[in-house]
């Protein structure tokens, strides 16, 4: 009897499986909970799931008086609500809002982590203008870069890390950091 009750138990048991249920409650978990600005979510129109990190890295003064934000954004998405393999790739976006465009110069991401060099070419991108009556006239662009886990968890695990796209340079703060630490557990199984 107490086999036939461990071979029931095992056959409804998932092994290496994660839904994006269990990803939102690790998310409210220690060491977890200290990163903020996560997105974790389900379309069920497109059968999709998304995790995601973003945070403001960088930015030029002024951003009413038409300075602009740079956000550094980690994600992975994939079909259905569960999760049943390590992610291997993930993708890097940079999402910038301000008066002017930030991103038509060059849009390429150049990342030095320690010692390690990476020059990402895009492979989305999106702008969107939106009118505010207190802004004004506002443009919302986003590159998006794909990238392995492995150079993704060079990055992570650096001790230094500086971002350039198009002219703005930026060195990543530790919290961003560690957000991108979060998205890579998030994803492996």
């Amino acid at each position: 009897m107490k086999t036939l009750i461990l071979i029931l138990a095992l056959t409804f048991t998932t092994f290496g499986q994660v839904t994006i249920d269990q990803i939102k409650a690790k998310s409210k978990t220690a060491p977890f909970k200290k990163v903020k600005y996560y997105g974790i979510g389900y379309d069920k129109f497109t059968d999709k799931s998304i995790v995601s990190f973003a945070n403001v890295f960088g930015g030029k003064a002024g951003f009413l008086m038409g300075g602009s934000i740079l956000s550094f954004i980690a994600e992975f998405r994939f079909d259905g609500q569960t999760l049943n393999k390590s992610i291997d790739e993930f993708t890097i976006g940079i999402a910038g809002y301000g008066k002017s465009p930030q991103f038509l110069k060059e849009p390429h991401l150049y990342i030095i982590a320690d010692n390690a060099r990476f020059d990402l070419t895009p492979i989305d991108s999106d702008l969107s203008v939106k009118s505010n009556p207190i802004t004004g006239t506002m443009l919302t662009e986003r590159l998006d870069f794909k990238i392995s886990r492995r150079d993704l968890e060079t990055i992570a695990n650096a001790k230094s890390v500086e971002v350039k796209v198009s002219d703005a340079i930026f060195t990543v703060k530790p919290e961003i950091l560690s957000g991108v630490k979060s998205i890579l557990a998030f994803g492996t199984l």
